[in-house]
């Protein structure tokens, strides 16, 4: 059991994953602990959403995946509650994913990570063996 502040006055338990649109919109796909219901959470008020064929698919994957936590959305909720506005080094992430619970090996953290940074999810700035990362700005 988990226990998420999405802010001061609401917090969840349970699990949740972070859909980022192009548009800038955070939608939290929220698993609530016992039931079969998902709460969908966006980040500013929303009459009409347009997704990308990627961020449906997203999206959809998550409405659909069960209560285990993944490696890649401990590393997404971290950036959503502001954990990558400071630079962290590999160690640091490693230890922050240790404190949720979650042991990785760090060759597949290094994976996770890399492909994050490909996929625009997060900056690499540095040199190899001393990279830090940090939210991905445009």
């Amino acid at each position: 059991m988990q226990n998420f502040i999405l802010d001061e006055n609401l917090s969840f338990i349970g699990d949740w994953m972070n859909v980022e649109t192009r548009t800038g919109i955070k939608i939290s796909v929220i698993n609530e602990e016992n039931s079969n219901s998902k709460i969908l959470m966006f980040d500013k008020p929303v009459q009409a959403l347009e997704l990308t064929l990627d961020e449906a698919i997203k999206l959809g994957t998550s409405m659909i995946r069960d209560k285990k936590i993944g490696i890649t959305t401990e590393l997404r909720k971290l950036k959503f509650n502001g954990y990558f506005k400071t630079p962290r080094s590999f160690k640091d992430i490693k230890n922050e994913l240790q404190k949720t619970r979650i042991t990785v090996k760090a060759a597949s953290l290094n994976v996770i990570l890399s492909k994050l940074v490909e996929k625009e999810e997060l900056s690499r700035i540095g040199e190899r063996r001393s990279y830090l990362y940090t939210e991905f700005s445009k």
